[in-house]
């Protein structure tokens, strides 16, 4: 009927039945897919339980605390500087002094005008209706 050939495999030592691709049922490939998901999950499982993932997690643990308190030392030095608050300070007097001075005035006012110049002719574009009555208007009175 079918092709069968009875082999032993050479870790379980558990019969294999070798078949051709014709032959193989979808229980038998759901089977082996769950074999295959089983050898993987005790190897993830060999692997995480390892003493060798242990030291290395022990290790990177405490490179990365290290690295922590290294870097909080260097936080803790900066804004304590001498350096760093004159910095700070230097800052603030220069956003101080631009939001004070003439010209962002004239910036600030310029673009409130173009901003409510593009409104008025976005607002021409998407509403134009409105727009023929008011045009209809100064038509009318021009020709009177």
């Amino acid at each position: 009927m079918s092709e069968e050939k009875k082999t032993t495999g050479p870790a379980s030592e558990e019969p294999v039945v070798e078949e051709t691709a014709a032959d193989a049922t979808s229980e038998e490939v759901w089977v082996e897919i769950g074999n295959l998901g089983d050898k993987v999950a005790g190897a993830i499982r060999s692997a995480w339980e390892s003493d060798e993932r242990r030291k290395a997690e022990v290790e990177i643990r405490e490179a990365l605390k290290t690295a922590g308190t290294q870097l909080d030392g260097i936080s803790e030095d900066l804004h304590a500087s001498e350096v760093a608050q004159d910095l700070k300070t230097q800052a603030s007097r220069m956003v101080g002094t631009v939001e004070e001075s003439q010209v962002t005035q004239e910036v600030r006012k310029g673009l409130l005008l173009g901003l409510h110049k593009l409104n008025e002719e976005l607002n021409r574009l998407l509403n134009p209706s409105e727009e023929e009555p008011a045009e209809d208007a100064a038509q009318e009175s021009t020709t009177d």
